[in-house]
């Protein structure tokens, strides 16, 4: 950007205030373009690092030569591109810029993952329809290279970090997506270029309208799904802050006009089970994994101590992952609440079909917890597991357990005849006048004993 000062005499003066330039950072290009791309005559002015940079950054010329070359082909066109660049933007300010808007800061460097994608030929088949359409899109996001690597989801701090990412048309529209990277693509817009052409309820059709929700689901998705897939081979050197649905599309936050894009995003989670889920070891398909459900998990009493547990419970049948409220409400809102049933564990499943079959191998402490959250519930199909399950500590050490039916209350006339030594009492932790109660609703003797127990005291 240069500035032209209203007391210049010669046109030809005017002065650098900004620059930005970009090149390919340390990792460079991680899926390259072929080398047939043509190049301007112009370009071959440049070295041969920059001419490669040229190529490898010039996506829409690539995208447009296959494109020209597949209508002329009705079975075998030519293979579909994708590429993927780490690039370094230097922006700078010249010192003449500094003064001229009162800037202290000379320049700043940002590495960004850009991914592009002709997709997987929706789109291409799409665009024979007209040939000013080009399949072709891409997804970007900032990657922070403080302390270690880092995807930096582009969020709006001022409205408690939600995601806005904007959506470009090989220039910047002012509009945003709601999700946490950049969208680029050949989309159809209004013709002020404020807003992608969207059907009203006056259109029979739109043509603009469908070309961009092909596009947004076939190209823009697959670029998406492939920057996720980039990003894990380099997780070695991710920040363990990273988690692996950062820059997921979130139903409570993606845009109405974007939605097509998120909807099949989760599909393709589901359907072509990509291993993009992380138990923070390995990356995962979602039929390898299992997890709490929001409710259960973000349960302020116990939620981290059935994570602990279910982690402890569940190894060999899967593995655990943290699965966000909003991922999970994504996957019920686009319809795919009965495909991950199956993965999911809720308080009723967590408790029956893991807790109480495996409680011996629970840890004493986050056991009891378990066992006075069920009690302080009162949920019928809790009670049925407490009644048959031996689940109450009566030991010092509470390695030994019993039923509710075994247990003696040591208020009542029944605990005369027996001592802590005999590991009838509930120990303290149930001793409460309210868990009391529940466990002689569970069938904890009181007054009367039962004529074996009489005879067993008598003996003793």
């Amino acid at each position: 950007i240069y500035h032209l000062p209203n007391d210049v005499t010669e046109p030809l003066q005017p002065r650098k205030i900004f620059e930005v330039t970009k090149s390919l950072s340390q990792d460079g290009v991680r899926r390259e373009l072929p080398d047939k791309i043509t190049l301007p005559t112009t370009a071959m002015k440049l070295s041969t690092e920059d001419q490669f940079l040229l190529k490898q950054c010039n996506f829409l010329r690539a995208s447009s030569e296959v494109s020209k070359l597949s209508r002329g082909y009705s079975e075998s066109a030519p293979a579909l591109l994708s590429s993927a660049l780490t690039l370094k933007i230097k922006s700078t300010v010249s010192e003449y810029g500094s003064s001229f808007m009162e800037c202290s800061v000379s320049s700043n460097d940002e590495i960004w993952l850009v991914v592009s994608s002709m997709g997987k030929g929706a789109a291409m088949q799409f665009a024979k329809k007209d040939s000013s359409l080009l399949a072709s899109a891409g997804v970007g996001v900032q990657i922070s290279t403080k302390d270690s690597l880092t995807p930096v989801p582009i969020c709006d701090e001022t409205k408690g970090s939600k995601a806005n990412g904007n959506v470009f048309c090989y220039l910047p529209l002012p509009i945003c997506s709601g999700l946490p990277v950049h969208i680029n693509g050949t989309f159809a817009v209004s013709s002020n270029r404020r807003n992608l052409l969207v059907k009203t309820e006056d259109d029979k059709a739109n043509f603009g309208q469908e070309w961009n929700e092909v596009l947004l689901k076939d190209c823009v998705c697959s670029a998406y799904l492939d920057l996720l897939e980039d990003l894990k081979s380099f997780s070695q050197a991710l920040n363990n802050a990273y988690q692996y649905h950062t820059l997921w599309p979130k139903c409570d936050e993606v845009m109405s006009t974007c939605e097509p894009l998120a909807r099949l995003f989760y599909e393709y989670l589901l359907n072509g089970n990509k291993a993009v889920f992380s138990d923070g070891k390995s990356w995962l398909a979602i039929n390898e994994t299992v997890f709490l459900t929001p409710d259960l998990r973000e349960d302020s009493q116990i939620g981290d101590v059935c994570f602990e547990v279910f982690k402890l419970l569940v190894e060999g049948n899967g593995a655990v992952i943290d699965l966000p409220r909003n991922v999970f409400e994504s996957f019920k809102k686009y319809g795919l609440a009965e495909k991950i049933h199956s993965r999911s564990y809720d308080t009723s499943r967590f408790f029956l079909e893991l807790f109480f079959l495996n409680i011996g191998l629970v840890p004493p402490d986050l056991r009891d917890n378990l066992v006075l959250y069920a009690l302080d519930s009162q949920r019928e199909e809790l009670n049925n597991a407490m009644k048959v399950y031996a689940c109450i500590s009566v030991s010092p050490d509470r390695h030994n357990l019993k039923c509710p039916s075994q247990l003696i209350d040591p208020r009542r006339s029944a605990a005369l005849l027996f001592s802590p030594e005999d590991q009838r009492f509930p120990v303290e932790a149930f001793r409460q006048p309210f868990h009391l109660h529940q466990l002689e609703q569970l069938g904890m003797l009181t007054d009367d004993l039962p004529w074996s127990d009489v005879v067993e005291r008598a003996e003793s």
